[in-house]
C-alpha cells in the first residue's frame, strides 16, 4: 500500500531524470543563438505581457473568434520564446 501512496504523491520524483528523459524538453534552447540577435525576442516577456493585457481589455468588445485568434497567437509567441529561452539544467 506504501509503494502505491508513493507513486501517486510523487515521492520518489526527480525532475532532472525527467528532464533528461523528455524529448520536448530538449528542443528548448533549440534557437538560444536568434533570441541574443533579435530586438523583438530581448523584450520578450515585455512584450508577452502587453499581448496578455491586450486581451484582458479588450476580450469584452470583441468577438470570441477574435479572442481566439488573438489567444492562438499569443500561444505561438510563447512557443517561440521556449524554443529561444537559455537551456538550462535544474
Amino acid at each position: 500500500m506504501n509503494l502505491i501512496w508513493d507513486q501517486i504523491t510523487l515521492s520518489y520524483f526527480s525532475a532532472s531524470k525527467w528532464l533528461n528523459a523528455s524529448y520536448i524538453y530538449r528542443l528548448v534552447g533549440i534557437f538560444s543563438q536568434w533570441r541574443q540577435h533579435s530586438f523583438l525576442l530581448q523584450w520578450g516577456e515585455a512584450i508577452g505581457a502587453l499581448l496578455l493585457s491586450l486581451v484582458f481589455i479588450f476580450s469584452p468588445f470583441i468577438t470570441t473568434g477574435l479572442i481566439g485568434v488573438w489567444l492562438f497567437a499569443i500561444a505561438a509567441y510563447w512557443a517561440i520564446l521556449t524554443l529561444c529561452d537559455n537551456h538550462k539544467q535544474w
